[in-house]
């Protein structure tokens, strides 16, 4: 029997971390509880939008062009023949789940869904309700542990860019220790070079204290998180989106802004964990 040993730890961390920045916590839960009453957050993203950011980075993590999504999501369940488990953090009113669903389901995949959401909306009642979603959390997603291994963990904007910074690592080290074998990590964010203090989320890496007057690059500080990983066990590997660029995100405050105006809400950066490797 699968026993989530490794992600509760780090949901534990989490949790200490919360209490010790608490205020800083309830000033995170107002403005995410704002900006859900004034429909700030992007709720309908389709298929389309998941496959766009998702396809570069995939094809480049298994060397491969043919490499999408589907593809990549539907060899993993050939070769576990039985369902897989997939969860979405930051499902919205699931409109990818239920086109996700569908094109599994013609490939002749049945995976079991979980979504997480801060909060339900209709959609998500509706595929919980018609047996699209088995598990509907609610609630902080950095303190969800799934109750079996998962295959796939996606995330187009989900929790990882709404939290306070602090539990930011053990966050996405509690996700990559909830992989069962074969699993994969999707989590895309929005990562920009320079301290915006007016962001609704961190803006400057992954350190537990980011500060504007950085004495770290971005850069080198995301290849330290994917060494952690691999010392771990797991593959892992950050890219940028090719619309900023394939190698490197804006160096200029403006033409971060600009491009962050141009592109609203998509993240610009995505990271791929897996523990083992699926396509030759």
């Amino acid at each position: 029997m699968w026993k989530p040993s490794g992600a509760k730890y780090y949901v534990e961390r989490v949790k200490k971390l919360h209490e010790k920045h608490a205020e800083k916590k309830r000033i995170l839960a107002r403005s995410l509880k704002w900006a859900q009453e004034n429909d700030k957050f992007e709720m309908d993203r389709t298929f389309f939008d998941y496959n766009q950011i998702f396809t570069t980075g995939l094809s480049a993590f298994f060397g491969s062009e043919h490499a999408t999504l589907l593809s990549v999501v539907s060899e993993m369940s050939k070769r576990k023949k039985k369902p897989l488990n997939i969860i979405e953090d930051g499902a919205g009113n699931g409109a990818f789940l239920r086109e996700f669903q569908k094109k599994l389901a013609s490939t002749g995949s049945a995976p079991r869904i979980t979504a997480l959401t801060l909060a339900e909306t209709p959609g998500l009642s509706e595929l919980k309700r018609t047996g699209v979603i088995k598990e509907l959390y609610t609630g902080d997603a950095e303190l969800f542990v799934p109750k079996q291994p998962a295959d796939l963990i996606v995330s187009l904007a989900g929790s990882i860019n709404y939290h306070i910074s602090q539990v930011g690592k053990d966050h996405l080290l509690k996700y990559a220790h909830s992989l069962g074998k074969n699993g994969l990590m999707l989590i895309s964010m929005d990562l920009l070079p320079h301290f915006d203090p007016n962001a609704a989320h961190r803006t400057v890496g992954l350190s537990r204290n980011p500060k504007s007057n950085r004495k770290m690059s971005i850069g080198t500080e995301l290849a330290g998180i994917e060494k952690a990983f691999e010392k771990r066990g797991f593959k892992a590997k950050f890219f940028w989106h090719r619309e900023i660029d394939k190698t490197k995100p804006p160096t200029e405050p403006l033409q971060a802004f600009l491009w962050q105006e141009k592109r609203e809400t998509i993240p610009n950066l995505l990271l791929i964990v897996q523990r083992k490797q699926i396509l030759a």
